[in-house]
């Protein structure tokens, strides 16, 4: 489990360096405008959506694991602090038995004594789409490039 949380967190620490380095890149590839531009710039888009959304979600999978870590350890650490923030009235606090996590996608749920479940809160809720739609978005990108390149050459060829 501290491998995970270790991998995890080298993701989170990471994504932002390669977003970065890819978005410079993309800038020069279109300021530059060479041969082969667009096939650059589209490699370089899909490769910045691509470590958005695996940031995004590492991001999500570090939040669970640390609210995780935080309601298994300690003194005053049942119910879950987040279960007790997130409880629907003050009163069912005293209803919470236990919690569930889950990594795909990240959520944190709190679970009542009648087996109801309720979000926690420790993921930001439009965490989800934004995964999914840099997911989607790497993946259309880098097909367009992929036919591009293949237009590429056979324009070149012929």
């Amino acid at each position: 489990m501290v491998l995970v949380f270790l991998v995890t967190v080298a993701v989170v620490l990471l994504s932002p360096v390669v977003i970065v380095w890819t978005f410079v890149g993309t800038v020069f590839a279109l300021v530059r405008r060479r041969r082969a531009w667009r096939i650059v710039a589209l490699r370089r888009l899909a490769t910045l959506s691509a470590a958005f959304a695996v940031g995004s979600h590492a991001l999500g999978v570090a939040l669970v694991m640390l609210e995780v870590s935080q309601s298994t350890h300690g003194a005053d650490s049942s119910p879950s602090h987040a279960c007790r923030n997130a409880a629907p009235d003050p009163g069912s606090i005293r209803r919470i038995t236990r919690h569930e996590a889950g990594y795909l996608p990240p959520r944190f749920d709190c679970v009542m004594d009648d087996g109801t479940k309720y979000s926690g809160r420790v993921v930001p809720a439009g965490l989800g789409p934004v995964v999914l739609v840099s997911g989607a978005g790497a993946i259309v990108l880098g097909l367009a490039a992929r036919r591009t390149s293949r237009q590429a050459a056979d324009v070149a060829s012929a």
